[in-house]
Formats: structure tokens, C-alpha cells, sequence
């Protein structure tokens, strides 16, 4: 029928309208900074219990960290980018998805079917999913549609991340002398690292500074390796920072090469760049405060 009425390829063909949610609804896990995780599905957020396999899906605090493969996010499969969601249903119960093309530079017709549109199709699974007060990873329990997505999301995450390394809560306030016992050793490497074009604004002037002697204020956040650091600027704004450095690579034996350093693409708000597995974050806007 989509055919006959010049849809474009292609056509994913369902058996139900639940096979059709369970592939077409996107998950997104994550942390916040009390290292409590939450699963985010067609506009529900959902508290997810029995998590500890999923100590590799780092905290909110360090979303700015390089995403790793399958850490933390899972979408539709890669041939599937639905960019019009309209539903068909035909002969056999079977639901149709198409995605919109383009045919002369113009958006191709979008075909009326049974539903206005798959999030109205969606809706009373979506409905199920809110009255769950959360979703408990290992239980094995039958859940409604979008339920299941989630714990099997989770699983698959869990799969996949079960090599990388763990994100670990309850790191306690430490002194700043504590602070350069663990990490000391990377920051002067840090700041003595090749200079390149695209070193300008705060991070240029965090190198210049401390290059000459500043010393950085440091404290810690509450995942294990995560620091921050603040550099008073000569007008009295501060420069802001962090670093995250994996627990198992605390107080080197060896002071790092700081010709290894390198300056990452960073099109937002920050810039990166990393020593090793030791991760840095200069945020482009100083603050007053």
C-alpha cells in the first residue's frame, strides 16, 4: 500500500505495533552525581535499579569526557534513520515505517495511515512506562513494552562496557595536597605541553600563567579521578577546569612526556585534551564567580 502510494525507500515491516516500539524508541542511560542511574525513553525518565554492571556508564559531571563505544547510548540500529515517524498498518497486522526522502531538493509527501503519527501509536505504551517506579536490571520479571526495551538496553550496555573502565562513587573531599599526590605528577606535563594554533582564549592563558608559576586551587567530585581546578586571571575572573584521571593510574612512578599531549577537536564550550588516559577540560568562558 506505501508502495502504491510512492513512498520511499525503505520500508521497515513489522509484525506488531510492540516490535515496532521495542526497535524504533531510542534509550539514553545515564548518571547523576550521586552515581544513581536513569533510563530516558520518549520523554519518561525512569530510576534503574541493580546497576552495578553498568559502572562503566560515567556520571553526568563528566559528560564532557570523549564518548567511548556504547557508553551509555543506544539508538535505532545504523540503517535506521526514521526522520518521519508515520505508521501503517496492513494486511497481516503489520505495522510499516517509512522515512521521508527527497525527490528535486523538495521533503517528499507525507502519507496518511491508520495513526496520525507513531508517538499518538506509542502512547499507551508510553503511559505503561510511567506507572513503573523504576527498572530493576537483573530482576526477571515481565515488564510492558517499553520496560523491556529498557532492561535489555541496559543489558546490552552492560555487555558491551563490561572491559572499560569503571566510574566509581564516593570519593571523599581531599585536601589539595592529597589531590597533588594522585595527579600532581600530570599537571605540570599539562601546562609544559606543546603549544598549537588552536591554543588561544582561557586554555592560552592557563599555560602562560601557571607556566610561569601560578598554582591551580583543586578539589574533588564525588567519582573516583574526577578533580577540578580554578586559575585566578590577572582582571580576577577565574579560569575553570577538570581532569579525570583513572584511579589505577594515580601517583606515577614516571612523570609523563608532555610531548605526548595532545589537544583534541573541541567544537563546544571547552577545550580538551588528554595526557595519556588522563583527560583535561578548560572551559572557554571564564567566570566571576
Amino acid at each position: 500500500m506505501a508502495y502504491s502510494y510512492g513512498a520511499t525507500d525503505p520500508i521497515y515491516s513489522f509484525r506488531t505495533l510492540s516490535e515496532a516500539a521495542r526497535a524504533l524508541c531510542p534509550v539514553r542511560i545515564d548518571k547523576n552525581p550521586l552515581g544513581e542511574t536513569y533510563a530516558h525513553v520518549e520523554g519518561v525518565r525512569i530510576r534503574i535499579t541493580g546497576d552495578a554492571s553498568l559502572a562503566s556508564v560515567p556520571p553526568s559531571s563528566l559528560g564532557w569526557l570523549p564518548k567511548s563505544n556504547k557508553q551509555g547510548e543506544s539508538s535505532h540500529a545504523p540503517e535506521m534513520h526514521i526522520h518521519a515517524r508515520v505508521v501503517y498498518i496492513v494486511d497481516g497486522d503489520e505495522v510499516l515505517i517509512r522515512r521521508n526522502g527527497v525527490r528535486n531538493g523538495v521533503i517528499a509527501e507525507q502519507y496518511a495511515g491508520l495513526f496520525d503519527s507513531l508517538d499518538a501509536a506509542l502512547q499507551p505504551f508510553v503511559s505503561e512506562l510511567r506507572g513503573l517506579e523504576s527498572v530493576d536490571i537483573p530482576d526477571t520479571k515481565e515488564l510492558p513494552v517499553l520496560g523491556e526495551l529498557i532492561r535489555d538496553t541496559c543489558r546490552k550496555i552492560a555487555e558491551d562496557t563490561a572491559g572499560q573502565p569503571k566510574f566509581l562513587h564516593g570519593q571523599r573531599r581531599l585536601r589539595e595536597w592529597q589531590i597533588d599526590e594522585l595527579i600532581g605528577a600530570y599537571w605540570k606535563p599539562f601546562i609544559n605541553g606543546p603549544w598549537d594554533a588552536g591554543i588561544t582564549g582561557s586554555y592560552a592563558l592557563l599555560k602562560h600563567r601557571c607556566g610561569r608559576g601560578e598554582t591551580p586551587n583543586v578539589y574533588a567530585f564525588d567519582t573516583l579521578g574526577h578533580f577540578g581546578f580554578r586559575v585566578r586571571t590577572p582582571d580576577h575572573d577565574w579560569i575553570i577546569g577538570e581532569i579525570y584521571c583513572p584511579p589505577e593510574r594515580f601517583s606515577p612512578t614516571e612523570t609523563p612526556d608532555p610531548a605526548t599531549l595532545t589537544n583534541l577537536d573541541s567544537p563546544g564550550d571547552a577545550w580538551l585534551a588528554e595526557l595519556g588516559p588522563v583527560k583535561f577540560c578548560i572551559r572557554k568562558a571564564t567566570s566571576r564567580t
